[in-house]
């Protein structure tokens, strides 16, 4: 048990994890009123943290600080805290002069927040202050205080109307659903300029690095060893992919190291952090003093994360998210793996660059899951190609929109596992009186058990990835190697996707110090397993990268196709 032995040292290397909980006692019967309203008593046991009282009284632990403004720097044994009885009412939704007052905007399905700020010209904080339901999340048919309507235009619309003398009923504004339901990441204008001469920090031989990963130390110190060997018991999956990604990027840092260049790691487990306990983490020395940070992996940490690393300009990778939310009016955020969009948009422009001629049929199996990729992947092939491309309903319009003495390419952008079975099956047996037949879809298709890889073969199945292991590389085998004389097993694609992004952000450091952040997409680059081209709209949003690869299954195995950023 190499890799457990390996967890259990870091563990006790790693700077911040949180303490195991105490059993909590249960709720306070202890009351008191204060100001006309009613408050449970609770005194603070031993091991106790803010996360689990506010979870024993199901509250909000924004809530909880309001009423206990004392406890932001920390709680002890036997302190006693007022948590509120009644919980507050909910917010309501708007009113008549609501709509009267304000720009108003009913969401629709996929919608983002970043989206409607976009839309609307306004900011994230500017849209939270005028809705506070929106800190329990975005929901579809939800109304929303957008902006104050501008009192002049208002005025001036009511003069008219008066002397026209007709009466005119205001109604709630609506906003028709999107094409996309995933903010697309533009070029650059030639007027943006990378504030390079902001970042006030200077080239330096040691950086310090800051790793937000679910190590869950806690719960790996526990494992039983020989229920492991016995395969009685499995090693915690989030633990192994934290294990991998930071193995990779040590074997990064390990590559690069010089007498006058060093990667020093700070290892935070991110694993069952509370916001509390994050924000207070932020405002440490050791926190602003770190050079780099990668992760928290999931959304809402890691929002928490950059915008308080932004004030001491520290940049922020995101490693595995694909919504670009994250990168919203942050221009020291980067995220690693492309959106779905981009993703549709690296096959449209596959099929418009490299099957140049050939007949391209879009299918469309009629399932309104898939309609808008469907019309995602519409819109960018139109921007270049307008009316050449064919869209067939269902198997039997696939079969008549054949043309002969071309090459066909069925698009097929859909998960449902049912249909793609039907379809290949159907376009197999009609490979039988008719010839090149190719078909283009998505990587899940692949870990579909019911479907038959003669088909895949058959069919020259194509489809795009963020990043790809090859393990005829010569390099992959050698970090493979590296891997198993460590742990006597085998790594995930983590630890070698990790590598990579070592490489590349490391690199940055060690030639342009932490400038770099800010014109990553000046700074192209090819990778073993992933490639990196960084683009953003504008000084305040982050880098989305926007580089993908393209498989293809023949001659019974995955192939990297030539092609792609």
């Amino acid at each position: 048990m190499i890799r457990l032995s390996r967890f259990l040292f870091l563990s006790f290397c790693f700077i911040f994890s949180v303490c195991a909980q105490a059993q909590n006692p249960g709720m306070s019967k202890d009351t008191k009123v204060i100001n006309d309203k009613k408050y449970y008593i609770h005194k603070v046991a031993k091991g106790q943290s803010l996360y689990g009282i506010a979870k024993i009284y199901d509250v909000d632990l924004n809530a909880l600080i309001v009423e206990n403004p004392e406890a932001i720097d920390g709680i002890k044994a036997g302190q006693e805290l007022k948590i509120l009885a009644e919980k507050p009412k909910e917010q309501s939704m708007p009113t008549i002069k609501d709509y009267d007052k304000y720009v108003t905007h009913k969401v629709v399905r996929g919608e983002t927040v970043y989206r409607i700020c976009k839309d609307y010209s306004v900011t994230e904080q500017q849209l939270n202050d005028l809705n506070p339901d929106l800190k329990k999340g975005l929901k579809e048919n939800m109304v929303l205080r957008v902006k104050e309507k501008d009192a002049t235009k208002v005025q001036v619309a009511t003069t008219q109307t008066t002397s026209a003398k007709t009466e005119v009923k205001e109604t709630p504004a609506i906003v028709k659903e999107k094409e996309t339901t995933e903010p697309i990441l533009a070029s650059k204008t030639d007027n943006d300029t990378t504030p390079v001469e902001t970042v006030n920090k200077p080239k330096k031989n040691k950086y310090n690095v800051g790793l937000f990963l679910p190590f869950h130390f806690d719960d790996v110190s526990t494992l039983n060893v020989d229920e492991l060997v016995m395969n009685k018991q499995e090693f915690p999956t989030s633990s192994q992919m934290a294990l991998d990604i930071y193995e990779g990027l040590q074997q990064a840092a390990d590559s690069l190291k010089t007498t006058d260049f060093e990667i020093v790691f700070k290892l935070y487990d991110s694993g069952d952090i509370d916001s509390l306990t994050t924000i207070k983490l932020t405002k440490t020395n050791e926190f602003k003093n770190l050079d780099l940070i990668i992760g928290p992996l999931y959304n809402s940490p890691f929002k928490i994360i950059s915008t308080e690393a932004k004030k001491n300009q520290i940049p922020c990778v995101s490693p595995l998210t694909q919504q670009n939310k994250v990168l919203f009016n942050n221009v020291f955020t980067s995220k690693l793996i492309p959106s779905n969009n981009t993703l549709l948009q690296g096959l449209a422009d596959y099929c418009l660059d490299s099957l140049k001629g050939q007949n391209i049929v879009l299918l469309n199996n009629g399932s309104p899951k898939d309609i808008q990729t469907i019309k995602t992947f519409k819109a960018y092939y139109n921007q270049k190609a307008k009316d050449t491309l064919t869209e067939a309903k269902g198997v039997a319009g696939a079969k008549a929109a054949y043309k002969a003495g071309r090459i066909n390419y069925y698009v097929a952008l859909t998960e449902n596992e049912s249909f793609i079975t039907e379809f290949l099956t159907q376009l197999n047996l009609f490979s039988d009186k008719k010839e090149n037949l190719r078909v283009i879809g998505l990587r899940k298709w692949m870990s579909y058990d019911n479907l038959d890889l003669e088909y895949f073969n058959n069919f020259s199945f194509t489809y795009a990835v963020p990043y790809y292991i090859g393990e005829e590389n010569p390099y992959i085998q050698k970090l493979k190697t590296v891997y198993q004389q460590k742990y006597n097993t085998t790594a995930d694609d983590y630890y070698y996707v990790a590598t990579d992004v070592g490489l590349y952000y490391f690199n940055l450091l060690k030639t342009m110090g932490a400038a770099s952040a800010v014109v990553l997409d000046d700074m192209p680059k090819r990778g073993t397993c992933i490639n990196f081209s960084f683009t953003h709209p504008n000084n305040n949003t982050g880098f989305e990268n926007q580089a993908i690869q393209l498989i293809r299954y023949n001659d019974y195995k995955l192939n990297k196709i030539p092609y792609g950023k």
